[in-house]
């Protein structure tokens, strides 16, 4: 029946309505039966719910009405017995469920939402405590979309109360956008219970009673809730007293209001003379000579603070010198003054013997050769006070030159008096060394060829007329230019050095030579082809040159042996290598024309009609300048005159760089740019086809 399904009835499937279901049964006998039942699907009850709504959390609680049809139950957070509590629910948005089951015991059920809305929490800030007949101001805070005041307040977010002589506790009422309430106090007590605040002047240390600051209630600063509080001096106590100049000073200072309150504050004034006097007068520290000692002197001196100050004499000391005439005496004096700070003053009387010896005589300066040096003089010296001066060789000292054998010699002397006064003198002799080395091998002149290896650097050896090391230093190797690239000449050369610079240089000669032809590395193999078919096209051969540089393959051109197609005949392709100093060999490549068994006059049509095997090709030429080139080349076409050409330029792989085919004519010159063709520096073919035959030849693009 409608709504069954593998034994199983769907009510929402069959919809609603009364729904015949027949069971049918078949037994062992394959006879079959049926009855049939009716299901009745009822529809839900049709319901709605009340409205979303929103209440400020302080309502109390409400009964829930509006859904219909009336009669069924709500349920959620707050709900209880049908009715809904803000306060247990909390703030926030709640869904209530209503649900409603009809005379068929059908159910059904609606959601809606109540939210719950939290109280404003102003916060009124302003002063705690002020001074009778004062005002204040308080503030509940922003935010709020309305405000009451109690006590006259007004209806905004500040409140000014004036001329103030009770404490009183204020109200505010916020109201904010969702038209909740919520209140705040705050206390403002009248009166004065606080002292004033005195703060003195800094403490300060003196050094004498005269400096100690007076009284100065300028200096004092004092404030007070209320009023400006009055300032006075209280006194001064001395403490720690141990001299007119060292002691303690407590200076207090007063601050009383109006009514009374007051608070102190003192200063500290510490006195203390820690100041040495001063001399005023000391006789001049002075230098003389030994028969010049001036008497004892006398000393003055003051004390910063006035009082008395006492001056003793402390004697001398001696103090001996390097000799006997030189010394020096030091004289002390002490002021001290009432506070016993004392200083000391000293007098320096330097004896000095300050003379020195003089030279009578001296060895004159010299220059000679290192086997010509003379032994060392005696000079003669004077002295004012000593009449026997003593005179001390101090020796010789070397100074290096440009080299060991160049160098000076500075000899020393010292005349010294009884008091250690010395003058000294040299004597300065010069010694050079000027002789050049000479070498004593070098290695022989030689000629090898190109593709040999270059001897060894060789070794000469050399000797120097004077003592020291000879040093052979190799100073490389030159190239002389011959007649090609790979015949030059090749210089070594060495410089024998003696100690002193003197130098002497030789040579060897080393002739390279190049006789020997290059070598093809890849040449076309020989091919066989049908007459009638095409020649295979020109592939250059390769080559190397075992001495290095450019190897030139030149196409000497094609010659055949025959014509037509008769009869079999070759094709003979003939290159040119040739190396830079023109060293040069050839090689060919055979190619083998078959001729097809054709009928007699089969044979003379296929003869007439290919007219590449009707006529020997003759040999053409292909001259190019200029060559070696760094751009631009002419191909003189002159010897294919009215002919169709393909004028071709290879790379050195077979690599097609640039390619024309056109009508020559007499006289023609092509102009090509092989920078413009996009060719590097290197060797290229360039190969001029035609029906009457194939040349090529090599160009050299250089940078």
């Amino acid at each position: 029946g409608t709504g069954v399904s593998a034994g199983n009835f769907n009510p929402a499937t069959a919809g609603v309505g009364a729904h015949t279901i027949t069971y049918s049964y078949t037994d062992g006998n394959s006879c079959t039966n049926t009855c049939t039942f009716t299901i009745t699907v009822n529809p839900l009850p049709v319901m709605t719910c009340p409205p979303n709504s929103a209440v400020c959390i302080s309502v109390p609680a409400f009964a829930l009405t509006g859904a219909t049809p009336p009669g069924g139950t709500y349920s959620g957070t707050g709900v209880s017995a049908g009715n809904f509590d803000p306060a247990m629910a909390g703030a926030g948005a709640h869904t209530i469920t209503y649900s409603y089951t009809d005379g068929n015991g059908c159910t059904n059920t609606c959601t809606f939402t109540i939210t719950v809305n939290a109280l404003p929490t102003p916060t009124i800030t302003g002063p705690t405590l002020v001074c009778s007949g004062t005002n204040a101001m308080l503030d509940a805070g922003a935010g709020y979309s309305g405000y009451s005041w109690s006590n006259g307040g007004g209806s905004g977010q500040t409140a000014t109360y004036t001329n103030l002589t009770t404490t009183t506790t204020y109200t505010v009422t916020a109201t904010d956008g969702n038209g909740c309430q919520g209140t705040d106090t705050h206390t403002v007590t009248v009166g004065d219970i606080e002292l004033p605040v005195i703060t003195c002047p800094n403490a300060v240390t003196v050094v004498c009673t005269s400096q100690v600051p007076a009284v100065n209630l300028g200096a004092v600063t004092a404030t007070d809730n209320c009023v400006t509080p009055t300032k006075s001096h209280v006194g001064d106590v001395t403490t720690n007293m141990s001299c007119a100049n060292r002691k303690t000073v407590t200076r207090t200072y007063r601050a009383t209001d109006n009514v009374g309150n007051s608070a102190t504050c003192s200063q500290v004034i510490t006195v203390f003379d820690n100041v040495m006097p001063a001399f005023t007068f000391v006789p001049a520290n002075v230098t003389v000579q030994c028969n010049s000692v001036p008497a004892v002197g006398t000393t003055t001196a003051s004390d910063g603070c006035g009082g008395t100050v006492s001056i003793g004499y402390n004697g001398q000391s001696t103090a001996p010198g390097t000799c006997t005439d030189r010394y020096t005496i030091t004289r002390q004096w002490t002021a001290t003054d009432v506070c016993g700070n004392t200083k000391t003053a000293t007098q320096l009387i330097t004896v000095v013997d300050t003379q020195q010896p003089n030279f009578t005589n001296v060895p004159a300066n010299l220059t000679v050769q290192c086997s010509a040096i003379p032994a060392e003089g005696t000079p003669v010296a004077t002295d004012n006070c000593d009449a026997s001066v003593a005179i001390t060789y101090n020796g010789q000292t070397q100074t290096a030159g440009t080299c060991s054998n160049n160098y000076t010699l500075t000899r020393r002397w010292t005349a010294t008096d009884n008091c250690g006064n010395t003058r000294s003198v040299s004597q300065r002799i010069t010694v050079t060394d000027t002789g050049k080395p000479a070498f004593t091998f070098v290695p022989a002149n030689t000629s090898i060829s190109c593709s040999d290896p270059e001897p060894a650097v060789g070794s000469p050896t050399a000797t120097d007329g004077c003592a020291g090391a000879v040093t052979i230093a190799y100073l490389g190797q030159s190239t002389v230019s011959g007649t090609c690239a790979t015949t030059y000449q090749l210089r070594r050369t060495w410089r024998a050095t003696d100690v002193c610079g003197n130098s002497t240089a030789a040579t060897q000669t080393i002739q390279v030579t190049d006789g020997t032809a290059p070598v093809f590395t890849s040449v076309p193999g020989p091919i066989t082809i049908v007459c009638g078919q095409p020649l295979p096209p020109l592939v250059s051969p390769t080559a190397t040159d075992a001495c290095g540089g450019y190897a030139f393959v030149t196409f000497l051109g094609q010659v055949a042996t025959g014509s037509g197609c008769t009869a079999d005949y070759t094709v003979t392709r003939t290159w040119k290598a040739e190396d830079l100093c023109t060293n040069s060999i050839t090689t060919q490549q055979v190619i083998t024309v078959d001729s097809p068994n054709y009928g007699p006059q089969e044979s003379e049509n296929r003869s007439s009609a290919d007219p590449l095997h009707t006529q020997n090709p003759t040999l053409k030429t292909l001259n190019l300048q200029p060559n070696p080139t760094t751009d631009r080349i002419w191909i003189d076409l002159s010897d294919f005159a009215k002919e169709a050409v393909t004028v071709s330029i290879f790379g050195e792989l077979g690599q097609l760089v640039w390619e024309r085919r056109i009508p020559a004519v007499e006289d023609l010159k092509l102009s090509v740019s092989l920078r413009e063709a996009g060719a590097a520096a290197g060797v290229y073919t360039v190969s001029v086809r035609s029906t009457s035959g194939v040349v090529a030849t090599r160009v050299v693009l250089v940078e």
